[in-house]
């Protein structure tokens, strides 16, 4: 399936229909999912009642949010910054960061290969693949120290030369191919933050909310970083949402009590925004997210560790968490083949890394087990399509 020929006309679930009347998995927008009738509902209310606000009132879908915010992240975690997109989060952290350090003049940060954060331009500044990738905004007015991700002394040695005012992370590298860092790193970036002063930006918007069979990935290790950012799944797939949620004490130090307008935007925060983020943070401990994450995600990777097993002349690795995982490829004409007859089948995979040699598997949260197996089934004929091309 070409994926121009049609255009979806519903969703509900992982599941897309077109308008060529085909159902379609969708295995690549990391999302929370479609049609979840307690999102819709509460939207809709919103909706009917006031989904627009001046931000120089308080309104109570705005309370709701950072008040559920503060329940469900981790650590002393409670004061929280809603905004358009994660990418926003991103730079309303770097410019929390930087104002707690403005006194000491730290104006350095460090981060990790492999790693993504966004299109503006700080937060593409961040995102750099490897030592090779001198990034798109090499001008940008941000210095910048990057780390081997997953490697503690590495980042230790970083952190040490630079002196930053924060360390930025995403738990698992998506876009070095879903890297899992080993155990231990997010307790060891922890505590060289700790030791240096540096804040810890952790980037939690592909792994967040239940995605790595845990309410958020660095609580594999219970750790909590001085500043989280959400993002995508969080807008329930109905709107776009963001947050960036720090401590008391942070947001003190740089905001004191001037007032929530600091990090202001029209849009950013607006009550229906806000009732569609509360709607998803109530799905994710009442219907279990981070269980279901667990579950239907283990499948996947027994799955496609299974692939690996059929298709070793195809797939040199398989990595992932929850339903989260990447699919390492021979090289990149094998991944792009491997993609267009996933298309055909019906499932769509992630296809950021396709020119890297690896095909991402990112379902919305709500995939079910059913979905999935369909998925599977789909990912099974590309590359027994993929591997007949070879020998041809």
């Amino acid at each position: 399936m070409p994926a121009i020929s049609t255009n979806v006309t519903a969703a509900a679930g992982a599941t897309l229909r077109t308008s060529d009347g085909r159902t379609v998995i969708d295995f690549s927008s990391g999302s929370f999912g479609y049609h979840h009738p307690g999102v819709l509902d509460a939207v809709s209310r919103q909706l009917r009642l006031l989904p627009q606000s001046t931000r120089m009132f308080l309104n109570r879908p705005l309370a709701q949010l950072v008040t559920a915010l503060a329940a469900a992240t981790p650590g002393a975690l409670s004061v929280s910054y809603p905004c358009n997109s994660a990418t926003e989060g991103v730079e309303g952290a770097l410019k929390l960061a930087l104002g707690y350090h403005r006194r000491s003049r730290r104006t350095a940060l460090v981060a990790t290969f492999g790693s993504y954060h966004g299109n503006t331009r700080a937060a593409r500044r961040l995102s750099r693949l490897d030592a090779s990738d001198a990034g798109t905004e090499p001008g940008a007015p941000i210095d910048v120290e990057f780390a081997a991700f997953g490697d503690a002394p590495a980042m230790r040695r970083a952190v040490a030369a630079r002196r930053p005012a924060a360390v930025v992370l995403e738990p698992i590298a998506c876009g070095a191919g879903v890297a899992v860092p080993p155990p231990g790193y997010y307790t060891a970036v922890r505590e060289i933050c700790d030791e240096s002063g540096a804040l810890l930006i952790v980037n939690e918007t592909v792994t967040g909310l239940g995605r790595t069979g845990r309410p958020f990935a660095m609580d594999a290790e219970r750790v909590a970083p001085d500043i989280l950012v959400l993002g995508a799944a969080l807008g329930g797939n109905v709107i776009p949402v963001g947050a960036y949620v720090t401590t008391e004490e942070i947001n003190g130090r740089v905001y004191g009590r001037r007032g929530p307008w600091l990090h202001g935007s029209a849009t950013g925060g607006s009550p229906i925004a806000c009732a569609a983020a509360t709607a998803v943070l109530t799905a994710m401990t009442d219907d279990g997210l981070p269980e279901h994450c667990r579950a239907v995600g283990g499948d996947i990777l027994a799955g496609l560790r299974q692939l690996r097993a059929d298709y070793p002349h195809l797939i040199t690795d398989v990595t992932g968490v929850g339903q989260l995982a990447a699919v390492r490829l021979n090289d990149a004409t094998v991944a792009r083949t491997v993609v267009r007859h996933a298309l055909d089948c019906g499932v769509i995979p992630w296809q950021g890394g396709v020119e890297r040699g690896f095909v991402g598997i990112r379902p919305p949260l709500l995939c079910s087990a059913e979905e999935a197996e369909q998925g599977h089934a789909c990912l099974q004929k590309a590359l027994a399509a993929t591997a007949e091309e070879s020998t041809v």
